[in-house]
């Protein structure tokens, strides 16, 4: 009984130390308006790095009316990359 007990615990364990060590993973990121601002300006003005426009499109800002905005900017992009 008392092994059992230790088996269990020590899989409890371990389930624990994995769950935090990949919480980091599981949390969307969020950007603030200022950092979506930043990428806009950046992508408008042609003074972005290569990944810019990934970045700007892929990832969501915390501010939800801005968000939709990106969103929308999404779904028009990929009707113009359709169209040709």
């Amino acid at each position: 009984m008392t092994a059992l007990m230790l088996v269990l615990l020590s899989l409890i364990f371990i389930f624990l130390i994995l769950k935090v060590a990949l919480l980091s993973f599981e949390l969307p990121m969020r950007r603030s308006p200022g950092e979506g601002a930043h990428y806009r300006r950046d992508s408008l003005s042609g003074t972005g790095g290569p990944c810019d426009w990934n970045d700007r499109t892929s990832i969501p800002i915390a501010d939800l009316r801005l968000d939709d905005l990106r969103e929308g900017a999404n779904m028009l992009d990929s009707r113009v990359k359709a169209d040709g």
